[in-house]
């Protein structure tokens, strides 16, 4: 058995030291089985660091799951090892204590809380649940209450956090000797080339497929194997950080033996320039030319991408890098050795043609004064940044960001962000305030390890490690504020292993200091084992249920919501729901519940689209959605009695398909309460079955859920008109209306019936006192466009749009001709043409409101003043319009001098 006991005089403590130092440069055995058994585990980690990106960023369950396994291998080589070498002590990097405190946030956040723990973790949390969740389950059955909004995203994070802190664990151990630290190096940036090469090559003649032949599910711009090329620079950044370690290490490490030469000082600079210039040219290999060639390809590929958080964080770190590069190790003359770099990049990026594109890129951050115009992610992380101080202290759970982005967004909804493209905000809203402080001390302690090696530090290996960490943790962490990348797992992986490395160098370094540092990190070999068998069953785990999760998927109908009855008949319907069903019914997660859900509402529709077109052979597929059926039983309900609606009800659509719908929907609905969808649909089919109650309810919690939702605002209105609560359905209209103003005509001729799809249309005093919202312009539109001449109603919303108009500044050309368009339509000549004339003088150059301004005055009878206008006009444009114009003036004006013109 090892001896476990950490040393306590100065003698063992100097033998444990040099143990440490023999094993960082000699490692296991050269010849002996142990060895083998590492190169087995190294073998895994490299295979992990160079395939990982190409199987799509390994962001499918399939690629996790071969991830996994890689992992799995590594430890068990570990383990083994450990059993052979008789080591007393391990480094262990202070970075795994940070991760492994953010693995504890995960869990707890995954732990149903009784109700007073709850009150004291929960935030807006609790309300959520209770609202959402209460109602769905048995009466008297208690309400699960999470930390985290989305349980099975926040496991989804916890095992990729896993995967990484195992790869930490490896990358630390299985890299100390230098000849290991060189070959992985070598490989990702060998990679890296083939990557670029294959990302510049598919940006040429890409056709919309990843591969040429994977359809991308989402939009999105790909760059090489990633459909985004943020997470693409990312990754090719990590790729660069290797090549700038490898040419460091070559650069720095002397071939020849004896001291090395030393130019004096007292000869004039040109001189020795000439010298160190002379010295470098000399020691120059092919070696050294190939990985700084490698270098400024991928740097380039970085370019091409065209990510401005790439570029970015490109040059951000390589000015840090160099700066204390300088600042440590004073070099002479090799920093010139990054000149050549920094050319070829911009040759290769101006050769390959997107040197235009990129300054393009750039440029539209200088297209507008407020810079959420031009990109809304600075809104959004300010908006859900908001959730920090209502979602309790350990945050809203890992994974969670985009149902907490929907609740604070103060913007129609345009599309959903599924991460923050910021890894910090995301940070501090999925964990916290602990969450962001384990982020923020890692980076420093991190950072700090780094310059400590690279100051201290006099091998080739610790110097070359030195930059290369600085380099790595200041170029992601300029490109995490930019785009949260860490979600990729093949970036996450790389990044772990790489840390790892790192941190092995940084703390056997300290190790060998007569001065005691905090970096100085060892565990006994008993508590290494230990750690290695908790990772190991850990690890198991994960792999198991990303292998579920790997064979589900492929269980899926692909692009389920555009099937239609020629691409997902009936029989083959019915087959796959028998299938699912048996599968999937001992543990579903919330998405197979939800793909169940919607193959029954697929099956319904079949059973519709068969039964109306028998009848109607015209009737569209799109007429058969859920929607429709409550816009037909509504119908029916109103115009052809009680007794339709009953036999529509027992119709095999409604009966047999809806209620295995709605229970696999609650069921989905229970585990995850943010689902603005499912709620929807839940609603719709409980107005199917009259519950109105329950509809009126879950319509209003998909709103809750996504209140800048147009959709979902439109949907919630819909079913309560349908269910006959006309007071909740007109507050979303409203909604609508003031999430977009220009679904006004569309809205407002749904509400007068004149689309058919309402059977009872709602009155226009409804519409002007409960739907209309305080804006001037629709209020005006609704006078002009809905409204008959001679209503009562007009000239109490042309008042309303008055003393509206009243509290805006007058500066905006657009308001003050709204003001003269409604002062026209009250008749208030007079006012109306001193507004036109403010608009005329704020823009003399438009032709349009000028015209109308001479015909008004005209109407008048202020015949000069219209003359001049018109001869303004004239000289603008000389058509027939401006000249028959001036001619009716000239012609007024001499009946007025004449003393007939009349009124």
């Amino acid at each position: 058995m090892s001896e476990t006991r950490r040393p306590k005089t100065l003698k063992d403590s100097l033998q444990s030291s040099k143990e440490i130092e023999n094993q960082r440069r000699k490692g296991p055995d050269e010849d002996g089985f142990d060895n083998w058994i590492s190169w087995i585990g190294r073998s895994a980690v490299i295979f992990v660091a160079v395939v990982a990106p190409w199987l799509i960023g390994s962001v499918g369950s399939t690629a996790m799951f071969v991830i996994s396994v890689a992992l799995l291998i590594g430890l068990a080589s570990w383990w083994i090892e450990m059993a052979l070498a008789h080591r007393n002590y391990y480094v262990m990097p202070h970075v795994l204590i940070f991760v492994c405190g953010g693995l504890l946030i995960g869990l707890v956040q995954t732990v149903p809380l009784p109700e007073a723990l709850s009150n004291l973790l929960l935030g807006r949390q609790a309300e959520l649940y209770e609202t959402i969740t209460a109602p769905l389950v048995a009466e008297g059955s208690p309400v699960s209450r999470y930390i985290s909004l989305d349980v099975e995203s926040t496991w989804h994070q916890l095992r990729l956090l896993l995967m990484a802190a195992v790869g930490l664990m490896l990358g630390c151990h299985f890299f100390r000797r230098t000849i290991d630290m060189v070959i992985l190096l070598s490989a990702v940036t060998i990679n890296g080339c083939g990557l670029s090469f294959f990302a510049i090559i598919q940006k040429f003649t890409f056709n919309g497929k990843l591969y040429w032949q994977f359809e991308m599910l989402q939009g999105g711009q790909p760059f090489g194997p990633f459909v985004n090329r943020n997470n693409a620079a990312g990754y090719l950044l990590l790729c660069l950080a290797a090549a700038v370690g490898l040419l460091t290490y070559l650069f720095q490490r002397r071939e020849a033996s004896g001291p090395s030469l030393i130019v004096s000082r007292e000869i004039p600079i040109w001189r020795q320039l000439r010298e160190h210039l002379q010295i470098v040219f000399a020691e120059i290999t092919a070696t050294k030319l190939a990985v700084l060639g490698a270098a400024t390809f991928i740097a380039s590929a970085v370019v091409i991408s065209l990510s401005r958080g790439g570029v970015t964080a490109l040059l951000a770190g390589s000015i840090v890098s160099l700066l204390f590069f300088g600042m440590a190790r004073k070099p002479k003359i090799g920093g010139l050795i990054f000149v050549p770099v920094l050319f070829g990049i911009v040759a290769l990026t101006y050769w390959v043609g997107f040197n235009d594109q990129l300054l393009e890129r750039f440029d539209k951050l200088n297209q507008s004064k407020d810079l959420s115009e031009v990109d809304t992610r600075i809104r959004t992380w300010s908006e859900s940044s908001k959730s920090v101080g209502n979602m309790g202290a350990f945050g809203s759970g890992l994974g969670a960001y985009r149902h907490v982005q929907r609740l604070y967004s103060s913007m129609p909804e345009q599309g959903t962000y599924e991460y923050a493209e910021n890894q910090f905000v995301q940070s501090l809203v999925d964990a916290g305030v602990p969450g962001f402080l384990l982020l923020l001390s890692a980076a420093a302690l991190f950072l700090y390890g780094t310059t400590y090696l690279m100051y201290r530090g006099s091998s080739a290996s610790s110097v070359a490690m030195g930059l290369f960490g600085l380099f790595l943790a200041s170029s992601q962490i300029i490109a995490s504020i930019f785009d949260f990348g860490w979600y990729i797992p093949a970036n996450t992986m790389l990044l772990a292993i790489f840390v790892g490395i790192t941190s092995q160098h940084i703390h056997a370094f300290a190790s060998r200091l007569k001065k005691k540092s905090l970096l100085r990190f060892q565990l006994p070999n008993y508590a290494t084992q230990l750690l290695a068998i908790a990772a190991f069953s850990l690890c198991v785990m994960v792999s198991i249920s990303l292998y579920r999760l790997s064979t589900s998927d492929r269980l899926f109908v692909r692009d389920l919501k555009n099937a239609t009855p020629e691409t997902l008949d009936l029989a083959a319907t019915e087959a796959k729901i028998m299938e699912l069903k048996n599968r999937w019914e001992k543990a579903p997660t919330t998405k197979q519940l939800n793909h169940l859900g919607d193959l029954w509402l697929h099956r319904s529709r079949l059973l519709v689209f068969e039964k109306f077109v028998s009848i109607d052979q015209t009737r569209p597929w799109p007429q058969t959605e859920l929607p429709r059926l409550l816009e037909h039983l509504n119908f029916l309900r109103s115009d052809r009695g009680q007794g339709l609606v009953n036999e529509f009800q027992r119709q095999p659509f409604i009966k047999d398909c809806l209620p295995p719908a709605d229970y696999y929907f609650r069921l989905s609905l229970q585990r995850c309460p943010m689902q603005p969808g499912v709620a929807h649909k839940l609603a719709t089919i409980s107005g199917l079955f009259d519950k109105n109650d329950e509809a009126t309810r879950l319509a209003a919690t998909s709103v809750e859920i996504a209140p800048s939702n147009v959709f979902y605002n439109t949907q919630a209105s819909l079913v309560n008109l349908y269910v006959g609560n006309r007071e909740d359905s007109v507050k979303y209209l409203r909604k609508i209306l003031e999430l977009d103003p220009l679904q006004f005509v569309k809205v407002v001729s749904f509400m007068q019936g004149l689309t058919g799809r309402l059977s009872q249309p709602i009155s226009n005093e409804l519409i002007a006192e409960k739907v209309l919202p305080d804006n001037p312009k629709l209020i005006y539109d609704f006078t002009v466009k809905f409204l008959p001449g001679d209503s009562p109603l007009k000239t109490d919303l042309l008042a309303r749009a008055l003393q509206l108009l009243e509290k805006v500044p007058q500066t905006d050309p657009e308001v003050v001709l709204l003001k003269a368009n409604v002062l026209l339509e009250k008749k208030d000549f007079e006012e109306a043409a001193n507004q036109l004339k403010i608009a005329v003088d704020n823009r003399p150059s438009d032709p349009h409101t000028r015209y109308r301004f001479a015909r008004l005055l005209i109407q008048l009878e202020r015949y000069d003043e219209a003359l001049k206008q018109a001869r303004r006009l004239l000289k603008d444009e000389e058509s027939p319009r401006i000249k028959t114009l001036i001619n009716e003036i000239q012609t007024l004006l001499a009946r007025q001098s004449s003393g007939s013109t009349k009124l």
